[in-house]
């Protein structure tokens, strides 16, 4: 079989070598070759040019976040406000408590002189914002006292702290009567 083999394959190739059928398959082959190296050129350069968008997205990021950096940095740490009263503050409150929000004073320690800038602000009016040497912030109020007594406001008066009336209706179950016979 392999002697019949030899012959026949030897005959064809000829045969193509004679027609031009072997150098056009041969030629096919390399447009084949050439298009796939093309195509993978091709798929390179559209890699490279992504790649170039996110690094040039990266860099234009990088810049803008440097510009909104060096505005924080550059904008006043204080405000302009005078302060309404001076106070000390009697207790830190721990950062770790849950008080570490933006607008809160953190960097405080018991015994420091603050500027009250606005009282009884922030939720239920249960804060202060005061100044210290390093910023701005809320405080809570039961751990700021007064340089001065400050005087009351009537906002600030409740019913537990006015002065009992020496009408007949003073208190709130002042009109309340026990019935008679119950104990």
């Amino acid at each position: 079989m392999v002697l019949w083999l030899a012959p026949t394959l030897r005959r064809t190739l000829v045969t193509n070598w004679r027609n031009g059928n072997f150098l056009i398959g041969a030629g096919a082959l390399g447009v084949a070759t050439s298009a796939a190296m093309a195509w993978d050129e091709h798929r390179r350069d559209q890699k490279a040019a992504a790649l170039g968008e996110v690094r040039m997205a990266l860099t234009q990021l990088g810049q803008d976040e440097k510009k909104l950096r060096q505005q924080q940095e550059n904008k006043p740490k204080f405000s302009d406000r005078k302060p309404q009263f001076s106070a000390t503050i009697v207790r830190r409150v721990d950062t770790v408590a849950a008080f570490d929000g933006p607008l809160a004073l953190t960097d405080v320690v018991a015994g420091q002189k603050v500027q009250v800038l606005e009282a009884d602000c922030g939720p239920e009016k249960g804060y202060h914002e005061v100044r210290n040497a390093s910023g701005e912030g809320l405080y809570p109020k039961a751990y700021i006292e007064p340089d001065i007594p400050r005087r009351r406001t009537t906002e600030d008066d409740s019913e537990d702290d006015a002065p009992a009336s020496s009408g007949r209706r003073s208190h709130w179950l002042s009109g309340w009567r026990r019935p008679k016979g119950k104990t």
